[in-house]
């Protein structure tokens, strides 16, 4: 038997008189899912998920290379019709991020050259100063290396910080032997030895005086701490072996490149020059006139310091900033003990919106439900969507941040029937399950677990009603009704109409499978279980496996086609009022009609 015709002709009981009892006559029979506990979908299609944790000290980006040409050599052995995704991937994020830092870092050695040719105005200082570069930048990568940490984008920027301060320096060298070559008329030889003996101290303070400061952050704990050890390993190996290279390579490339050049100036120098000289002649006469009348400027000073305290107040302070990462997060809960059925009707719900509303800037979304952040049940589920390219999605409105505000103001007005947080994936890996911070509360007082519960309800609502959070949500479960079962064995073995052995799994609740079926989908069991409304007597029997045999017939757009709680959605005839039809009613091709509700003469999509 494989339809559901053959199972309602089961015959029951037959009596003298010819007549027969049907299954049907004392049971609904339906196909049913394959399984009431995890559901999958991409784009509103079924699907299978398989998450991929990376391993402690694997490289990222060489991963994902890997897996990407595995699941390419797969592929052709794949049924047809089905395609592979990567709806969750943080490797995107992480290549554009260090291109981004890498370019930066070629501009600002570009604009460091620049400046010092225009100050020292000569091609033999600004050669001098090339030569440094790959000695500077090779200390963050052998340091790396030797500590066994990850250029990850969070030290590559204090890279880029680092290489600002630390390529600026060198000016100070090539241009004090440039100025005792110009005033004292020194030899290039002369100059550099002279250099060297009055500013070799204030460069080896400097990097004394840094290093005190980035040191101890390499002796942090815990997983901020990574962070922190990370920056404080690429800071400090960077600037000692500048330091080095400054008192060692530079001194000798300075006696023996540098030539006295002050005389021979050409129109564009001269002007700059004068400029210059301006300039310190202006700021020279200031000075005085702060010597002279400090008051006034010491007002001044501190009106400034209080501007900057008011426009510190309003940095933002969290750990890392919010960044764009490509991808946006959906979790989502129903009240307890709702049904699968229902919780499925809300996923689609959302995979519906984030495709219309968001479809310039969505590429990909898979819905989980059954489970998500704060554990499994039928009544939660999640989403991960994977955005397009930053370059398909140019201007403020396409960022991450606006079509996240845009999500959780819809759903805050729409959803009635589930709490829909949608949120961006944690800046960093490992800390937390999404971007924001969280808190955790503690009974100190032993008020028990209702008022703990009361607290937590008091603190949500003033939470949610704060204009500067949002996305306000419970990490965990509601609790669920639980029933309390006492047996008397001593009286039920008196009474000798059961055994105390045979109690427990006389109340065992839910299906009971009773036997194996075959179909175009494989074995599939056959279950039976008593009907949800009180009242009635009748046995239900879902063989689950056959869904998958009809999953191209009703896809998963079409097996709720309501609006699970969102009003305002036309179905596919026009109306809007259509009583939302559950999973089970679908499938038997039955939308009935209650009160006021319209039947809806689409109730099957083809």
């Amino acid at each position: 038997m494989s339809v559901r015709k053959q199972f309602e002709n089961i015959i029951l009981r037959t009596h003298s008189d010819g007549s027969v009892v049907y299954l049907r006559d004392v049971a609904r029979v339906e196909i049913g899912a394959e399984n009431y506990q995890n559901q999958t979908t991409l784009n509103g299609f079924p699907s299978a998920g398989i998450s991929i944790q990376l391993a402690s000290g694997a490289n990222a980006l060489a991963t994902a290379e890997k897996i990407r040409a595995e699941v390419e050599r797969l592929t052709p052995r794949f049924p047809q019709g089905v395609v592979a995704a990567y709806p969750r991937d943080s490797t995107p994020f992480v290549t554009v991020s260090i291109e981004s830092v890498v370019r930066t870092l070629i501009e600002a050695i570009l604009f460091v050259v620049a400046v010092m040719y225009l100050f020292l105005q000569s091609w033999r200082a600004t050669l001098i100063r090339r030569s440094r570069c790959r000695w500077f930048c090779s200390a963050p990568s052998a340091s790396s290396a030797c500590w066994a940490t990850a250029l990850i984008p969070s030290p590559c920027l204090r890279w880029f910080w680092q290489s600002v301060c630390w390529l600026m320096t060198p000016l100070w060298w090539w241009e004090n032997v440039e100025r005792l070559m110009a005033e004292e008329d020194l030899t290039p030889p002369e100059a550099t030895l002279r250099s060297m003996n009055e500013i070799t101290g204030a460069l080896i303070g400097i990097a004394l005086v840094l290093s005190a400061v980035f040191i101890p952050m390499a002796f942090f704990g815990g997983s901020v701490g990574i962070i922190y050890r990370q920056f404080s390993v690429t800071i400090v190996s960077a600037m000692a072996l500048s330091a080095l290279v400054a008192l060692t390579l530079t001194p000798t490339l300075c006696a023996h490149l540098l030539k006295p050049g002050h005389l021979k100036k050409g129109r564009f120098f001269t002007c700059f020059n004068r400029g210059v000289a301006a300039s310190q002649n202006r700021y020279l006469a200031i000075l005085r006139r702060i010597i002279v009348r400090p008051l006034r400027f010491v007002l001044l000073a501190l009106t400034l310091t209080l501007l900057m305290l008011w426009q510190y107040q309003k940095l933002a302070s969290g750990f890392l900033p919010e960044e764009d990462q490509g991808a946006v997060m959906v979790q989502f809960t129903l009240p307890s003990g709702s049904p699968m059925a229902m919780t499925e009707a809300v996923g689609a719900d959302i995979t519906r919106y984030f495709m219309a509303e968001e479809e310039d800037n969505l590429n990909v979304i898979f819905m989980v439900t059954g489970r998500n952040n704060a554990g499994s049940g039928q009544n939660v589920g999640m989403a991960f969507a994977e955005l397009k390219h930053w370059d398909a999605r140019p201007g403020e409105q396409n960022s991450v941040q606006a079509i996240i505000a845009r999500a959780n103001r819809y759903f805050l007005k729409n959803a009635r029937l589930a709490t829909i947080s949608v949120m961006s994936p944690p800046t960093v890996r490992g800390l937390g399950q999404s971007s924001g911070f969280e808190l955790w509360m503690q009974d100190s007082a032993e008020k028990g677990r209702q008022a703990l519960i009361e607290a937590q309800t008091t603190l949500l609502t003033a939470a949610r009603q704060t204009p500067t959070l949002d996305a306000v949500r419970i990490n965990s479960l509601e609790e669920k009704a639980q029933l309390q079962v006492d047996i008397d064995r001593q009286k039920a073995q008196a009474q000798g109409w059961i055994r105390p052995p045979s109690i427990a799994p006389s109340l065992r609740p839910g299906a009971a499978c009773t036997s194996t079926i075959l179909s175009t989908a494989g074995a599939s069991s056959a279950c039976i279980c008593r009907g949800m409304r009180p009242g009635v007597r009748r046995r239900i029997i879902y063989p689950p496996g056959l869904s998958a045999a009809t999953a191209t017939t009703w896809p998963p757009s079409t097996a709720s086609h309501h609006s699970a709680g969102l009003p305002g959605r036309k179905c596919s005839s026009g109306l809007t009022d259509c009583r939302p039809c559950s999973f089970r009613e679908t499938r038997r091709r039955a939308s009935v009609p209650v009160r006021r509700w319209r039947r809806c003469p689409n109730w099957w999509a083809s």
